[in-house]
């Protein structure tokens, strides 16, 4: 099996619809792939079929910031109390370190 990225197969062995053909997909899929910023290679294999792959990191998404205070604050929520008790400051959010 050999591995080549999707515009240098399209650049040596042909067209988009010749491998879409091949895929089982339609030339506009090809068109979108190669337009993309995506990591698509076509792999040939020895008998001469093609198969498509993308390779993607994981996770895919970009990777949330961690803000340096992120670990010293600690949210607490009371619940509500039951209807016969005093509701006093019941449902009220206080941060870890406030006077209450």
């Amino acid at each position: 099996m050999k591995e080549v990225p999707l515009a240098e197969y399209l650049s040596e062995h042909g067209s988009q619809p010749r491998l879409a053909t091949a895929l089982g997909i339609t030339q506009s899929a090809v068109s979108q792939m190669l337009k993309s910023t995506r990591s698509i290679f076509v792999h040939v294999f020895d008998d001469g079929s093609l198969e498509a792959v993308e390779v993607k990191r994981i996770p895919n998404r970009p990777s949330k910031p961690v803000t340096k205070n992120a670990s010293t604050f600690n949210a607490n929520l009371r619940p509500n109390p039951p209807a016969d008790q005093s509701a006093g400051d019941a449902g009220t959010l206080y941060s870890a370190g406030a006077a209450r």
